[in-house]
C-alpha cells in the first residue's frame, strides 16, 4: 500500500478520534506519519541486514557445498551410492523377490556366505515376539533340514517360505506385500502344517509378514482362531517397516561382507519407502 493511501486512512481515523477538530487531527496525523516513516526506515535497514547476513552465510557455505558435491561424486564413482537394485525391479515383483531374499538369508548355506548369523538374529526376534515364550531359538538353531520357496499343499496352494528343522520344528512365513488373502488361505496353511506334524501338531510357528504388520483378513482365518493360535504361541504377525527393518540392522552389524551389507542397505531403503 502506497504512503498516500496510508495518509488518507490516517486522516480519516484522526478526524474520527478528534471529533473532526482540524488542529488535533493534523497533530495526530503528523505523529502517525512520523511513526510510519520511522518504522518504514527501520524495516528497510533490518531487511538490508538480513540480506547481508544471508549473503554472508551462503558465501561461507558455498565452498562446503562444492566440497560435499565433489566428495559425493567420488563416492558414487567408487561405490555407486545412489544405485538401488530394488528400484530396478519394480514394485510388482517385490513379493516374490523379497521372499527369495529372506529365504536365502535364513538359509545357513545361502549365497550370502555368513552361515547362521542371519538366522540366529531372526530367531532371536521371533522369540521375543512369542507371547507364550515358547523356546524357539536354542532348540532349532544348529540344523535346517530343508528350506523351500513356494512349498505346495494338498489344495495346490503355495506357502511362501517353508523351513523344516532336523528336530521336526516347522517355521512358516506367509509374505504379503501387494496381494490380498485368498479365502481360508491362512486357515488352510495351519491345517496343512498340523496334518504334516501328526502327533506333535503344535511344533510349528507361523509368521504372517506384511509391510505394516496387520492381521490376516477374517476371510483367511477367523479372528477367534487366530487369537487362539497367538495365545498358544503358534502364530505372530511381523512388519517389514518395524521387524524386518530392525532385523536387517542387526544383520548389517554382524555381516562380514561389505558387498552384501550394501545390498541389505538397499533393501532397508526400499522397505522404508512403502
Amino acid at each position: 500500500m502506497e504512503q498516500s493511501t496510508y495518509q488518507n486512512n490516517l486522516e480519516i481515523l484522526c478526524n474520527e478520534i478528534t471529533g473532526r477538530r482540524t488542529e488535533d487531527a493534523a497533530s495526530y496525523r503528523q505523529a502517525a506519519i512520523d511513526l510510519f516513516e520511522e518504522v518504514s526506515t527501520n524495516s528497510k535497514i533490518e531487511c538490508r541486514n538480513y540480506t547481508n547476513t544471508a549473503e554472508l552465510l551462503f558465501n561461507n557455505l558455498s565452498p562446503e557445498i562444492k566440497k560435499y558435491k565433489q566428495e559425493r561424486e567420488e563416492f558414487n564413482k567408487q561405490c555407486s551410492g545412489d544405485f538401488n537394485i530394488f528400484s530396478m525391479l519394480g514394485r510388482g515383483y517385490n513379493e516374490n523377490v523379497f521372499s527369495d531374499i529372506i529365504a536365502d538369508m535364513l538359509d545357513p548355506e545361502g549365497s550370502h556366505g555368513q552361515k547362521m548369523i542371519f538366522l540366529e538374529a531372526f530367531l532371536d526376534r521371533i522369540q521375543n515376539k512369542n507371547v507364550k515364550k515358547r523356546e524357539i531359538k536354542n532348540r532349532h538353531i544348529e540344523f535346517i533340514r530343508k528350506i523351500r520357496r513356494e512349498e505346495g499343499t494338498e489344495e495346490n496352494r503355495r506357502i511362501d517360505i517353508y523351513m523344516e528343522f532336523h528336530d521336526g520344528f516347522l517355521l512358516v512365513i506367509e509374505n504379503k506385500i501387494d496381494a490380498g488373502d485368498q479365502p481360508k488361505q491362512v486357515e488352510h496353511y495351519i491345517s496343512e502344517i498340523r496334518s504334516r506334524k501328526g502327533g506333535n501338531r503344535n511344533d510349528f510357528y507361523f509368521i504372517y509378514l506384511s509391510p505394516d504388520g496387520h492381521n490376516p483378513d477374517t476371510n483367511s482365518i477367523k479372528k477367534e482362531e487366530r487369537e487362539q493360535l497367538e495365545e498358544e504361541g503358534l502364530f505372530t504377525t511381523m512388519s517389514y517397516k518395524e521387524d524386518i527393518n530392525k532385523w536387517l540392522d542387526e544383520c548389517i552389524d554382524k555381516c562380514a561382507s561389505g558387498r552384501f551389507s550394501y545390498f541389505m542397505e538397499d533393501m532397508k531403503a526400499t522397505i522404508l519407502q512403502w
